[in-house]
């Protein structure tokens, strides 16, 4: 099916290039009422009905992901001009994200891998260059020779590492297994000679039964599989695989072993797993509607009864297939029922469980303005983006915004989109590296954008009105030259900002802002101002 015009449109709106905001709070929904929520992290979404893969990143930081801009169409395979799908898609459903902001989705239908990356930050990776196949698994598609029958988990957590697949195989009497892809010759994709493998065969009689399965990569380095059969000996639950005698493969005793089988409901149905930092496991109950959790206490390898139990425990019926943990141990879950909603939780008191006022509904269809028909697949960005410098004079300045045009937390004064110009610091502050990125997002479309770095904040921090927002870098300015944003409201400025400008040294703190044209503006003046962003320079 192809997505609604309305929502490719929005793929190239409001889109923070920032990293994973961490909910601080309680909220409402779920779990019940609470204080106001500080912020969710960025997620993603696989949608097989839309044939969609979504990008959620909670902007204004009030929990969740319905305000316009905060839900966009990462990559859609039916788009208009001049957007391009060299990539079909027919069923994405498993999902995970690698420490460089690749998206990798397993599309059944298609027996493929996809790979996303939006390197231009501009809200969708419809791009030539932004999206590839990363693994075909159609007959004749990569050197192995190997086929994708149905895959049903993909995990990476480390750049440029490993790529880990879970493979059911559809006929009676054959094999699942766990497929290890790796790009060993830096062409993007791991379909050449010595780059896929078999990692480990499952057969029926040890792993058995019915879909689906899930993997993930441990923060131990070893892989780990769920089993959501009904007949495996050992009971359904989370197995570990570990190369032991360095082969290459599973293929001795002592490499798959039991480690976390949830003493739960006979009709328990285990569909999704997933590990935060502290290596707190999860485990999605479809059938029962709750999360479990389990922690290996006695580090002896197996997560036993009195190491975990119920969790979360949904208050109305979710209809759910794929949960996600971010690093902290918050859980988002997808909802797949009418509304289409997902659902967040983390334990703040520590007390074991989430509790009223630990849950919210992250989003809604029936209010955000892009719509998910089924967020099958979850993920979470859970490595840290290299952010740089810190933001200041926004249009929560208590100067105020020169015609009541204020705009969400951390931005400039509204424009003519109805937000403000977002500018962000990416790379690194050392002079030796000189890699420091000015990005703005949030611009109108093709504005005239200059970016100036200055040595004062004005008025101690707060700005001064002038043109339809704030100036808030003062002294001796720096133009760092004139950028035209592009079709979503995206400029860029850098690397090399150090060595273009010689008064950018070590031990300065120097402050950026931009400035843009807005002809249809609010204030009516025709020009605008991005917030401010303070950076110290070191070696």
């Amino acid at each position: 099916m192809s997505v609604r015009s309305s929502q490719v449109g929005a793929m190239g709106a409001v889109l923070v290039g920032a990293s994973a905001i961490a909910y601080a709070g309680g909220g409402s929904g779920g779990g019940g009422g609470g204080g106001a929520p500080a912020g969710i992290e960025i997620s993603f979404y696989s949608d097989p009905v839309l044939d969609c893969v979504f990008r959620c990143s909670d902007h204004d930081q009030n929990g969740n992901y319905n305000q316009g801009g905060e839900t966009v169409v990462l990559y859609a395979d039916q788009v208009a001009s001049p957007l391009v799908a060299n990539v079909a898609l027919s069923d994405p459903r498993a999902i995970t994200v690698s420490p460089d902001d690749t998206v990798f989705v397993g599309d059944v239908g298609e027996r493929i891998v996809l790979a996303l990356n939006d390197y231009d930050e501009n809200g969708t990776a419809n791009e030539a260059g932004e999206h590839w196949i990363y693994f075909d698994g159609r007959s004749g598609g990569n050197f192995a020779g190997t086929e994708l029958p149905y895959v049903t988990g993909v995990t990476n957590r480390a750049a440029l590492g490993v790529l880990w697949v879970s493979v059911k195989n559809t006929n009676s009497g054959e094999s699942d297994t766990i497929l290890r892809l790796v790009d060993q010759n830096l062409d993007l994709d791991a379909n050449d000679f010595g780059e896929a493998r078999v990692y480990c065969t499952l057969p029926e009689s040890i792993v058995s039964g019915a879909l689906p399965i899930g993997i993930r990569e441990g923060v131990d380095g070893a892989v780990y599989v769920l089993d959501a059969g009904d007949q495996t000996p050992s009971g359904r639950g989370i197995y570990r695989l570990e190369d032991l005698d360095n082969s290459g493969v599973i293929d001795q005793p002592g490499e798959l072993t039991a480690f976390f089988v949830p003493a739960g409901p006979t009709n328990a149905e285990w569909v999704a797993l997933d590990q935060d930092d502290a290596e707190n496991w999860y485990l999605l109950d479809r059938a029962n509607g709750e999360v479990w959790r389990g922690h290996d206490t006695d580090g002896n390898g197996v997560v036993d009864s009195t190491e975990s139990g119920p969790f979360w425990a949904f208050s109305s019926v979710v209809d759910c297939v794929d949960l996600a943990a971010t690093d902290e141990g918050g859980i988002f879950v997808g909802d797949l029922g009418s509304p289409n909603l997902l659902h967040f939780a983390e334990d703040f008191d520590t007390d074991g469980v989430i509790g009223s006022g630990e849950s919210l509904v992250a989003y809604d269809d029936t209010v955000a303005p892009v719509d998910m028909d089924a967020p099958v697949g979850v993920a979470v960005d859970f490595h840290q983006h290299n952010e740089v410098g810190g933001a200041f004079c926004t249009s929560a300045s208590i100067v105020g915004c020169p015609c009541n045009n204020a705009a969400n937390s951390g931005e400039g004064c509204a424009n003519s989109t109805g937000v403000g110009a977002l500018l962000e610091g990416e790379g690194s502050s050392g002079i030796g590296n000189d890699d420091l990125e000015l990005h703005v997002h949030q611009l109108p479309s093709g504005a005239a954008a200059i970016a100036f770095a200055g040595f004062q904040q004005v008025n101690n921090g707060n700005g001064q009105r002038f043109y339809d927002g704030l100036r808030c870098v003062g002294g001796p300015l720096l133009r760092l030259g004139v950028v035209q944003a592009d079709a979503s409201g995206f400029a860029a400025w850098g690397p090399g900002l150090a060595a273009a400008q010689p008064l950018l040294v070590v031990g300065v703190t120097a402050h950026f802002q931009a400035w843009y044209r807005d002809p249809s503006g609010p204030c009516g003046t025709t020009a605008n101002f991005s917030n401010g962003l303070s950076v110290t320079f070191d070696p």
